[in-house]
């Protein structure tokens, strides 16, 4: 039986990833503003390169450096 799991991190990697999976940046950006800049860097310290890569190029251009 899979592990049920109500870490706010855990949700946010699962949403990140159906975030990217469906290229919906719009998304993307709505995680940051509601979680923070903090939460979503751990969140996505767990997840695959790619991922990371993914999710970090749909920022809204207001969030990148």
């Amino acid at each position: 039986m899979p592990r049920l799991s109500s870490r706010p991190r855990d949700t946010l990697q699962r949403g990140l990833r159906a975030a990217v999976e469906a290229h919906r940046a719009n998304f993307v950006c709505e995680l940051l503003a509601r979680h923070g800049e903090k939460a979503l860097a751990r969140a996505l310290n767990d997840l695959s390169g790619r991922v990371i890569a993914d999710a970090l190029s749909m920022r809204g251009p207001a969030t990148r450096p």
